[in-house]
Parts: C-alpha cells; structure tokens; sequence
C-alpha cells in the first residue's frame, strides 16, 4: 500500500496509473461499454436508413477509438459515399447542368413499378434540392434513451 506523503496541510496519496489506465482499455470496464453502446447504435442506425438498393445500410458501422489518455468514444458512421447527402439533403440546385432536360432509363429517376413519384423535379437550374433525412441523429438519441 502506498505510504500518504504529507506536504504542509495537505496529504497526497501515490496511485497507479497503469491500472487506472487499464480501466479505459479495450477490454476495460469502460471499453466494454463503449463497444455495448457502438454495436447498439450501429442496430438502431441500420433500422432507421432509407434503403433503396442497401448499400447504404450495408455501409453502416459502429466501433469504438481511444482519443487521449482516458477517454474513449463510441461512434457510429456509414461508409457509402452518398451518405452524407441523404443524411444532410441538398440544395435546390444540386446537379446543376448535368441534370437538366427529361429523364432517360437510365437516369437517377428510373421508375419502378409501385414508386409514387420516381421522376426527379426538375427547374431551369437543374434538379430540385432533397430534404434530408437525419437517421444516423435518430439512432443517436434512441441510443441515449437505453443508455440514459
């Protein structure tokens, strides 16, 4: 046991830090529970993804990293590039002159029996802007709710 070294009116008392540290390691207390609330995450986030052909949902992921001596955070991402667009939405003129004119077969409205509106809506400046659709921040919040 460490011996209380007195330095005037206060005491100190020595700890060890290698197993202080131990607590934040992967297979620590606080890394087990990380990984709990990444692996959760990652299940709520491939719940709440739009899916279309599901390579977005495919995509998603959760782990865990360390940042700094004793801290340790649990994240949740999704990998497809598209991600970030359907997640943040676009503006109102996103695609701009490439876009413009009447859809083909093989354009990004192609129709498929049972969709209600397939045709992108389409301006003088191009395509028109798509609302986001936040499901990596729901996942996040009924996360938290377990969690909490």
């Amino acid at each position: 046991m460490a011996r209380p070294r007195l330095y005037g009116k206060a005491t100190s008392v020595i700890i060890y830090d290698s197993r202080v540290d131990a607590l934040w390691d992967a297979r620590g207390p606080v890394g087990l529970y990380a990984n709990r609330i990444a692996r959760r995450g990652q299940r709520y986030a491939k719940q709440e993804a739009p899916v279309r052909r599901g390579r977005m949902r495919k995509s998603i992921h959760g782990d865990t990293a360390r940042r700094g001596r004793r801290h340790r955070i649990a994240r949740v991402r999704s990998k497809a590039y598209y991600s970030y667009w359907v997640h943040e939405g676009t503006e109102a003129n996103f695609g701009g002159k490439y876009l413009r004119g009447e859809p083909g077969r093989k354009s990004a409205g192609f129709w498929r029996p049972g969709m209600k509106n397939p045709w992108p809506k389409y301006t003088k400046r191009g395509v028109m802007g798509q609302d986001g659709n936040p499901f990596l921040e729901r996942a996040m919040f009924r996360t938290m709710r377990d969690f909490t």
